[in-house]
């Protein structure tokens, strides 16, 4: 089993901080998932919103509980969300929302509630939002003025929490029928296109809604009819790409789906040997994904073209039923498990010894090193192209030389001279007249100067004292044809045939720009709304 980096003996749902004023905060909220109460498990009554903090340096694997308040009639969480609304403002800490038993969700101050050491109970608001339990509440990355929130009657709502005292709700569409009668599990904001959102269910159904035009975008389902999406989140830097997990016991499974084609997922793995409970996409790293299921296993999985591979793997002695990523210290992550424990690891730690994949979280934006001869090394982001956040940014790598030989400077001048003006054969032929008398550096300065001659190749033969003629003639002869028709590649007919027995790779098209991913989106509401209508119409008739 593998031991964590700290822990709290607590069963509960888990949310970091969201400002970086307090990295090592986390919020517990008693979870709806276990009959466990407070510190340690003892089976109490009591729900309680915890907030936490860590230190690393310091001995011992218990974290620090910093204050503690009680939830309105015991109600248990079943979600918990940090959102960064009036960081800069009213709310250093930002506002924690948590989504909880009877339907209700809930706003805190958890700046309140550590100022007073949890004499107040930084309740900011409480509406009953959903018949049944709240599944999931999430915080908008980008706008945290707004929430979205599912529940088990089927229901998808957005919360407008400007004023957090008397938060607006309302629906992403006019048409919300494609939940009906299922209970919603998960909801989850797109990163690249800030009104889109995703929400997936018990009966197998994901659906993406546009929130600009009160529309469903599309909806779809597992083509092999599994149940039960477990959770949903969407690629950080990829605005048509989402992961899909599924809680089948049988046939467990995370389907990475693009928008572009929904026939079928472009990516798929059974990742666990039992139901996946959630899923986890690092925004610091696209790279990388958590995933936690029944099996006991929380495995960090990175993205390659051909399929997701194992980069971390964590074993523990219980089922954990969340896992999150910090948002601010990239390598660690959260677990939540029913045995009464939250806790710290590290995905570097832990990381498989054959997995060939460095995170980019060690990527330098520049740096220097030097080595001997006075040498220097310097890398880094072309200005223009880093000024601007561009996607693919431009790179440089110089190799410098430093002077520490002042008597070389003037030959090394002369040298960059030449360089300049690229009379390199010129060079060779000067140095080559300067070794008269000696035979070997003569001949190496003549087959260096051959390298800039058009006719150089011809010319190196006759220089190292060979007949090239003699030579082709003796390799024709031994080989059967002309020397250099193996290395120039298959003849014209041989390419067709090979290009008609491969396979066709998957090609999903170019990377959508925000603009452009807008624009697919809209398209795709109005093309599903025109399906939507017509079978309508033929039902009628």
């Amino acid at each position: 089993m593998s031991q964590p980096l700290k822990q709290c003996p607590r069963t509960a749902s888990v949310a970091w901080c969201a400002t970086e004023a307090a990295p090592t905060l986390m919020a517990l909220g008693s979870s709806a998932s276990s009959a466990a109460g407070g510190f340690g498990g003892d089976g109490g009554s009591e729900s309680t919103l915890d907030l936490v903090s860590f230190d690393l340096s310091k001995p011992g694997q218990n974290m620090d509980v910093v204050a503690s308040v009680k939830t309105e009639s015991g109600r248990r969480f079943n979600s918990l969300s940090w959102g960064a609304l009036g960081a800069d403002g009213p709310f250093p800490y930002g506002i924690i929302a948590g989504g909880l038993q009877d339907g209700v969700v809930s706003l805190w101050d958890p700046s309140k509630i550590i100022n007073s050491h949890g004499a107040d109970s930084g309740l900011l608001h409480s509406v009953a939002l959903h018949q049944g339990a709240v599944n999931c509440v999430e915080f908008h990355p980008v706008k945290p003025n707004l929430m979205a929130t599912c529940g088990a009657d089927g229901e998808v709502n957005i919360l407008n929490v400007e004023n957090p005292a008397s938060p607006q709700p309302f629906k992403p569409s006019e048409n919300t029928k494609t939940h009906h009668g299922s209970e919603v599990l998960s909801v989850a904001w797109n990163r690249k296109v800030p009104h889109i959102l995703a929400s997936c269910s018990n009966k197998g159904t994901t659906v993406v809604w546009d929130l600009k035009q009160k529309k469903e975008v599309i909806s779809f389902q597992d083509p092999a009819n599994r149940l039960r999406c477990s959770d949903v989140t969407w690629n950080p830097e990829k605005p048509t790409q989402l992961l899909v997990a599924y809680d089948d016991d049988r046939q467990p499974s995370m389907q990475m789906w693009d928008l572009r084609n929904v026939k079928y997922p472009f990516k798929e793995t059974q990742g666990h040997t039992k139901g996946i409970l959630g899923v986890s996409w690092s925004s610091t790293d696209p790279n990388l994904i958590l995933s936690c299921g029944k099996d006991n296993r929380v495995v960090c999985w990175f993205n390659t073209a051909q399929g997701m591979d194992v980069f971390s793997e964590i074993h523990t002695p219980h089922t954990n039923f969340e896992v999150k990523w910090a948002p601010h210290k990239p390598s660690l992550i959260a677990t939540a498990s029913l045995n009464g424990s939250v806790a710290l690891h590290s995905v570097q730690t832990q990381q498989n010894s054959s997995a060939k994949y460095c995170p980019s979280w060690y990527s330098k934006p520049c740096g220097v090193a030097f080595g001997f001869g006075g040498k220097m090394l310097a890398f880094g982001q072309k200005g223009a192209a880093a000024a601007v956040g561009a996607a693919d940014v431009s790179s440089f790598c110089h190799s410098l030389v430093v002077p520490n030989e002042p008597e070389i400077v003037s030959t090394a001048d002369r040298f960059e001279a030449w360089r300049g003006e690229r009379r390199l054969q010129e060079f060779c032929q000067e140095k080559t007249q300067r070794s008269a008398g000696h035979v070997d550096e003569g001949l190496m300065w003549n087959l260096l100067g051959l390298q800039f001659d058009d006719a150089g190749r011809t010319r190196l033969p006759a220089l190292l004292g060979f007949d090239q003629e003699r030579i082709e003639q003796e390799a024709e002869r031994y080989l059967g044809k002309k020397p250099g028709t193996t290395l120039m590649g298959p003849q014209p007919e041989e390419e067709k045939a090979a290009a008609s027995a491969a396979p066709a790779a998957r090609n999903l098209g170019p990377d959508l720009s925000e603009q452009g991913a807008d624009d697919f989106f809209k398209n795709l509401a109005e093309s599903t709304e025109q399906e939507r209508v017509a079978v309508e119409a033929a039902a009628a008739a």
